[in-house]
C-alpha cells in the first residue's frame, strides 16, 4: 500500500482568523502552536488537500479538495489536478473517493464544468452526512431541498448516480 498527500491549495488567515467572540486566544494560548504560524507574517497557513491511497487494484482518493474555482476567500486552490499528474495518476484511474464530510473544501473536484472529474470513481459518503445535507434518505430526491446552496446542489446533483454510502466509525 502507498499513501501520498496531495495539496489542492491553502487558506491564509490572521492568527486569530478562525476564532471569534469576545475572548480570542492570547499570546500565552498560542505559545505551544506558534511553530505552525508563518514565521514572516505570523499568519495561519491552512492546507487544503487530499490523500491518495493505492493498494492492489484500487486507487482511492480521500477527499477531493476545494477545486479549481471560483476562489472563495481566503482559499486559493486548484492544485489537486497537478498533484495527481505529478504522481502519474489520471482522474480516470481513481476507483473510489471517500469523503470525510461534505464541506466544499472536501468535494470541490468531484465535478468540473458539470461533469464528473473522476468518471470511474464510486463516491463513498457517510450516510449521516448525506441525510443531514440532502434529506432523510440517501437518494437523488434529497437534493434541491430547502437551505442548500446552489453550489452544494450542483456539486451534489452531479454525483448522485455514483454514490455508495458507508457508516464511518467515529470514536
Amino acid at each position: 500500500m502507498r499513501i501520498d498527500s496531495l495539496i489542492d491549495g491553502e487558506a491564509v488567515l490572521a492568527r486569530d482568523g478562525l476564532y471569534g467572540g469576545t475572548h480570542p486566544p492570547s499570546d500565552e494560548d498560542w505559545a505551544p502552536y506558534a511553530k505552525y504560524l508563518d514565521p514572516c507574517t505570523g499568519e495561519q497557513i491552512n492546507t487544503i488537500g487530499s490523500y491518495l491511497i493505492r493498494d492492489a487494484d484500487k486507487i482511492v482518493l480521500h477527499d477531493a479538495g476545494m477545486g479549481p474555482g471560483p476562489s472563495l476567500a481566503p482559499f486559493a486552490c486548484g492544485g489537486l489536478r497537478s498533484a495527481l499528474w505529478a504522481l502519474d495518476v489520471h482522474p480516470a484511474d481513481v476507483t473510489d473517493i471517500i469523503y470525510s464530510h461534505l464541506h466544499i473544501d472536501h468535494i470541490g473536484w468531484t465535478t468540473l464544468n458539470g461533469r464528473a472529474y473522476f468518471p470511474n470513481a464510486t463516491l463513498r459518503i457517510d450516510r449521516r452526512d448525506w441525510e443531514t445535507l440532502f434529506g432523510r434518505r440517501l437518494s437523488v430526491r434529497g437534493l434541491g431541498g430547502r437551505g442548500h446552496s446552489a453550489r452544494a446542489r450542483s456539486r451534489g446533483g452531479a454525483f448522485c448516480a455514483r454514490v455508495g454510502s458507508h457508516r464511518a466509525v467515529r470514536r
